[in-house]
């Protein structure tokens, strides 16, 4: 079984041209689909977003499916580190730092996005 190549890591330039293109396009990214807005203009805003990483020339070529999946393990890695800030701490330690983009992601997504905050039982 043939073993599938590592790609090389993200840096941090290329991490904050996703993360300045996610912003610019959030209102369209995150709709609900609807007649005028479909899966296939989304895919084209990925595309467009893929092109602009892979113009700055820093790194090795992103695919669309790579890109996406580095907006999903940063957004989901923020939402953690927001979830972790938000246990009380028991003195056993200092507090891992964050990285650099999780206020920025949170920004994004929306700090008060119920993604971000989970469902209020109280329905409130």
């Amino acid at each position: 079984m043939d073993k599938k190549e590592r790609s090389v890591n993200w840096r941090d330039c290329e991490i904050r041209t996703l993360l300045d293109q996610v912003d610019m396009h959030k209102d369209y990214m995150f709709a609900s689909f609807t007649n005028s807005w479909t899966s296939k203009k989304k895919d084209a805003l990925w595309k467009e977003i893929t092109g602009a990483i892979n113009a700055r020339g820093e790194a090795a070529r992103r695919t669309t499916s790579q890109v996406k999946k580095k907006w999903s393990n940063i957004r989901s890695r923020a939402i953690q580190a927001k979830n972790e800030l938000k246990k009380v701490p028991t003195g056993g330690g200092p507090m891992t730092p964050t990285e650099w983009w999780v206020d920025v992601v949170l920004n994004i997504v929306g700090v008060d996005n119920e993604v971000v905050t989970g469902i209020d039982p109280n329905g409130e």
